[in-house]
């Protein structure tokens, strides 16, 4: 059955002209590296339109790599990379140092943004990297614990 399937495919016409091969085949997958100490590789994450409450609508999930611990920090759904830049200074930098590493799914442009607003903050921050890799899986586990308190999914 599978023989008959794949040359009926590569034999009819139709579907070699629908087929779409836009991307480039993906390299290899580059884990991230493990953290030597707390709050050294962080993740962060963004939860947007949700129900205004005391005047805010959006959470900043912040969670670090190696110990799982979390900050969740309500945000008005009008923020800026300037206030992503004080909210990682007043909640990562004062409180755990600086991270070595900052993963998020933005794209580069904010990222960017962020990095020279946070660097502004901070100086002599060259040796922080910000990651937009999509394995920012550890932000969800969080958003997942929020949405079931706030929406009882």
């Amino acid at each position: 059955m599978t023989t008959f399937v794949k040359k009926y495919i590569t034999d009819c016409d139709m579907y070699q002209q629908m087929k779409n091969h836009a991307q480039q085949p993906f390299g290899p997958l580059v884990f991230n590296k493990m953290p030597k100490r707390p709050w050294e590789i962080i993740s962060m994450d963004l939860i947007t339109q949700l129900p205004e409450s005391n005047g805010y609508s959006a959470i900043c999930v912040i969670i670090d790599k190696l110990i799982k611990r979390a900050h969740f920090i309500s945000i008005n759904n009008q923020f800026s990379s300037k206030n992503i830049a004080q909210l990682l200074y007043g909640k990562v930098y004062l409180l755990h140092r600086l991270p070595l590493q900052i993963i998020s799914d933005k794209g580069v442009q904010y990222l960017a943004k962020l990095f020279q607003d946070f660097r502004n903050r901070i100086y002599n921050v060259d040796s922080i990297s910000f990651t937009t890799r999509w394995t920012n899986r550890m932000s969800k586990p969080g958003i997942r614990a929020i949405s079931l308190v706030l929406y009882g999914l």
